[in-house]
């Protein structure tokens, strides 16, 4: 007898199929045996595809690993420091004081153990809402019928005996069962205390304060009274009666022959040098082909909170060091590079910098570094956006750093009610002196102002005609300016941006969509000669733009860290 075994994916086809496997396979002496779509006759599933366990101190998951179709497990992957629900556990600093997902009622909330820093703590307590109470670690809703017979955390006496308030099964606040005192002890304000002390009360029950550095509370003594314990040391501190956590707790251990530099709060500035330092990561291929053979330095920060991280450098003579923004220790973990400044969105997290000497150690030397946080929750937050631009690149994502040209000036509201309704300049000067003169003393910024107006015949404009072909608001000509962005993403005139120097942190909210350029592709845009004078910068100098997220602050010179 001939076996005849065939296999169907496609469910469409399996009428037509069928026919063309009994004409091959019917000689009269054949048994068939078909497979549904989807079906195996070689192998079976033994586990359900990404399961994760825990086996002989290995995490294994479920998936396709062979060339089979049947899901298997992995190979082992052994876990140092213990194995919870198919995750092998970090190194713990610290002991196990619960069961993983036991829940407990804590502070009037619900409090979980979960794995936290290695190890299974109890969570901060999520509180119950009203009204609802917590009974044995879950919020429940008190029956429609019952009544608190007191407050929460209430306590009473009842002859010598102690009665507390807690939650009941009805969800409703009644008294406890009564816990005697004993025969040397009388029950006064809900404690059990000894008879006739010879002492008062320093304090009151389960208060808590800080005491020589350490934390102390307030707990019933052997004599009677309630007084302050022997203060537990707190070594990082003790803040209203609370020990404070290790600042530094976060900071990597070193690993590489270069550590890293803390940047502990913001804005940080600092002066170095990579002459005596030297060279571990040569190239950066995620972020650039640049030879950074030279010796270099490390920082290391964190962040707390979705926001743009800002940093730039100032360096002098034949000193020639670049900036990169890093994730790890290694080249291919660059998010963001420049020779000046950077300006890049992150999340919250530990990141690098790496101020990296370019091509040889020839080119080391001093240089002096800034960093600054923009929080997205702050005054200065920044979208993450991206413009499509008509120069090279054609499509740059902001926030982000590089070459601004100093611009000219435009024709205002302001210009056209003094000189006519319609007016336009005649020359490049025509009556420039007096706009300079008003701009001035709308910014409070008084120096030689060299611009002329914007050149006529760009794209068929006259003299001071920004792209938009209309007069601009003084005030937002006094502080503008461009990209050269493609129609589709310019965005609406008058829209805020934030304008930073990476190297010092002096920033304008700018208004953008009132001018397009530069063309010079190397350029991330162009800024109004009043912007590069706050910021303390020039023609071509290092810039970062971004849009703001608030869209209803003044124009002008902005600090964004108040």
């Amino acid at each position: 007898m001939k076996f005849c075994a065939l296999r169907f994916n496609d469910p469409r086809r399996w009428l037509f199929l069928l026919a063309a496997v009994l004409f091959a396979c019917d000689d009269g002496s054949s048994s068939f045996v078909i497979f549904p779509p989807g079906g195996n006759a070689e192998c079976e599933d033994v586990c359900r595809l990404g399961q994760k366990i825990c086996s002989g101190g290995s995490a294994y998951v479920c998936g396709h690993f062979d060339e089979e179709p049947c899901t298997e497990w992995s190979e082992p992957m052994p876990c140092d420091y213990g194995c919870i629900e198919g995750e092998c556990r970090p190194n713990p600093n610290c002991l196990d004081i619960c069961s993983l997902a036991d829940r407990i009622c804590l502070d009037g909330g619900v409090s979980t153990c979960t794995l936290l820093e290695g190890c299974l703590q109890w969570s901060y307590a999520q509180p119950c809402h009203e009204p609802m109470r917590c009974l044995e670690g879950a919020c429940v809703l008190p029956s429609d019928d019952c009544v608190d017979a007191c407050e929460p955390e209430a306590r009473t006496c009842v002859g010598q005996a102690v009665q507390l308030c807690e939650t009941g099964a009805d969800g409703c606040m009644q008294w406890s069962g009564l816990v005697a005192c004993r025969e040397n002890e009388s029950c006064a304000g809900g404690f059990c205390r000894v008879n006739e002390p010879a002492c008062s009360d320093a304090c009151s029950a389960g208060a808590k304060a800080c005491h020589a550095d350490g934390l102390s509370t307030c707990a019933l003594l052997p004599d009677g009274c309630f007084g302050w314990s022997a203060p537990v040391s707190c070594p990082f501190g003790c803040q209203q009666g609370v020990c404070q956590p290790d600042p530094m707790a976060w900071v990597p251990p070193c690993t590489t022959p270069v550590c890293p530099k803390v940047i502990d709060a913001f804005p940080y500035q600092t002066s170095s040098s990579t002459a005596s330092s030297q060279n571990v990561i040569s190239t950066y291929p995620s972020c650039s082909d640049a030879n950074e053979s030279g010796p270099e330095e490390y920082y290391v920060l964190r962040v707390t909170e979705p926001g743009t991280l800002v940093a730039g450098i100032t360096e002098s003579g034949s000193v020639d060091v670049d900036v990169h923004l890093l994730t790890a220790l290694r080249g291919d973990a660059c998010l963001a590079r420049s020779d000046k400044g950077i300006a890049h969105h992150v999340g919250a997290g530990i990141y690098y910098i790496s101020i990296d000497t370019y091509e040889s150690s020839a080119r080391a030397g001093n240089y002096t570094l800034y960093v600054t946080f923009l929080p997205d929750s702050g005054i200065c937050g920044l979208r993450q956006t991206t413009i499509e631009r008509v120069n090279t690149p054609s499509q740059i994502t902001l926030p982000r750093a590089g070459s601004v040209v100093r611009e000219a000036h435009m024709v205002t509201t302001r210009d056209q009610l003094i000189n006519g309704t319609g007016w336009w300049p005649s020359s490049k000067d025509d009556k420039l002196a007096a706009h300079k003169q008003r701009t001035a003393e709308i910014t409070g910024i008084s120096y030689n102002r060299t611009e002329s107006w914007c050149p006529a015949g760009e794209g068929g404009s006259l003299w001071g005609q920004g792209s938009t072909g209309r007069a601009v608001p003084e005030d937002a000509e006094a502080w503008y300016i461009c990209m050269y962005w493609r129609s589709a993403t310019r965005p609406a005139p008058g829209t805020r941006f934030l304008v930073i120097n990476p190297s010092n942190g002096k920033a304008v909210v700018a208004a953008a969509g009132y001018e397009t350029g530069p063309g010079d592709g190397a350029r991330l845009g162009g800024a109004v000669e009043e912007v590069h004078q706050y910021c303390g910068t020039t023609h071509g100098s290092n810039l970062a733009f971004a849009e703001m997220i608030r869209q209803d602050l003044a124009y002008g010179p902005i600090n964004c860290q108040p």
